[in-house]
């Protein structure tokens, strides 16, 4: 039964990929202090999206049906919704909320013949453990509604998004700290909203460009044929600002300066930096066509989709 749980397990990493519609600030819980949200609903109309379902393998299209057929889920179409957030870096407090359209008696029914299955009650409500064979860490799911699905490595995090999900505890949407979230235009794909950088790479030695930053709001977003990624940091304070955007700045020019990485020094020239007071502005407009035939110029012949 392992294989069962692998293929259930394949399309809630594939909901990360082909997730769709807007982020719903009152589903994510109140101590995230980080959040990501994908929106396939827009991006499968962009140029983009288009052409990689157009470019996929025959191989990958059978192998998506198979999923489909296997599931009576479709991860293209019927998955339309991911949300993913957490207070910290620790995996176990990560939290996926998944809307689609779902045959919920076959999904429960296949989860059920795994040999690490449990079923948990929570006011009400159950919550389902299984194994993935992919990693073999056990995962906790719930069907919050007939089209939301809540998973976690934790059955205590499924139980406090539930309660989220059920109005019982707060969520970010009392948090002004992400009201930044609503400057994302409506039909972006993309939106990640970021608190707390600077301790995290304090903490772990991480890039020291990321200890002058608060927290990060970006989007992605296609207009007429043409991607925009836009992005602005808060830093500590004015002179930090200004220091990261030296930086940055620098680290494009070596690329473009590299003979060797002239495609990529194409792509940089269209990142556009700026600065006020204490917050740095980063936007990148391309053409969705052009910046797709260089990626699968460069992409590796060998990836593995199953």
């Amino acid at each position: 039964m392992k294989r069962i749980a692998m293929i259930f397990t394949i399309l809630m990493v594939l909901a990360g990929i082909a997730a769709a519609a807007p982020l719903q600030r009152n589903t994510v819980a109140g101590n995230a202090n980080w959040v990501f949200h994908f929106d396939s609903s827009n991006f499968w109309r962009t140029d983009m999206g288009s052409r990689i379902l157009e470019s996929m393998p025959e191989e990958a299209h059978r192998r998506l049906d198979g999923v489909a057929d296997f599931l009576g889920t479709d991860p293209v179409n019927d998955i339309y919704g991911v949300t993913l957030y957490g207070p910290d870096e620790n995996p176990e407090n990560a939290t996926a909320v998944i809307k689609g359209d779902f045959d919920r008696d076959r999904i429960l029914g296949l989860l059920r013949m795994d040999s690490e299955y449990k079923e948990y009650i929570y006011d009400d409500q159950s919550i389902h453990r299984w194994q993935s064979p992919h990693d073999n860490i056990m995962r906790y799911g719930t069907f919050a509604a007939s089209d939301t699905i809540i998973i976690s490595q934790s059955r205590s995090t499924v139980e406090r998004a539930l309660d989220v999900f059920n109005e019982k505890q707060p969520s970010i949407a009392q948090d002004s700290r992400f009201d930044v979230l609503a400057e994302a235009p409506e039909d972006a794909f993309m939106v990640t909203c970021i608190h707390g950088l600077a301790s995290v790479a304090t903490d772990h030695g991480r890039a020291a460009i990321l200890k002058n930053v608060e927290s990060l709001f970006q989007y992605a977003v296609e207009t007429n044929g043409v991607l925009n990624v836009a992005a602005n940091m808060q830093a500590k304070d004015a002179q930090s600002a200004q220091q990261m955007a030296q930086v940055l700045r620098g680290m494009i020019s070596m690329v473009m300066l590299n003979p060797d990485m002239a495609e990529l020094g194409v792509i940089l020239r269209a990142v556009n930096i700026d600065v006020e007071a204490d917050k740095l502005y980063m936007d990148f407009s391309y053409s969705s066509h052009g910046l797709f035939d260089i990626l699968k110029e460069h992409a590796p012949d060998n990836i593995d989709i199953r």
